[in-house]
């Protein structure tokens, strides 16, 4: 899912990146400075970039948190699925409390 809205503002940031390349590029060949409307539309695109410069720093942070939690997950043994309860109780130490309660009520 990630690396589909990575991909997704990969698209957006080029196509950011080209407006504003185009529009400096026409100012420059023509020797001038940029107008009042291209001046609009390259800090539009160039606030696009920044813009999706976040998005892609936000998913990539937010792919390191889960498989943060995957990990931890993993090293306590809980299931990928999630399991039952009393199966991940267990990977707890349930089975401990388990056997030190049914001594008493023996």
């Amino acid at each position: 899912m990630s690396t589909n809205r990575i991909a997704m503002l990969k698209e957006r940031a080029e196509a950011a990146s080209k407006t504003a390349r185009e529009i400096a590029q026409k100012a420059s060949d023509d020797n001038r400075d940029l107008t009042d409307d291209e001046r609009h539309d390259y800090d539009g695109a160039m606030a696009a970039l920044k813009s999706v410069l976040e998005g892609i720093k936000t998913t990539k942070a937010d792919e390191a948190v889960i498989a943060q939690a995957k990990d931890f997950a993993d090293s306590v043994g809980v299931p990928a699925d999630g399991g039952d309860i009393k199966a991940r109780a267990k990977s707890l130490g349930l089975t401990a409390s388990e056997n030190i309660s049914s001594s008493y009520h023996n």
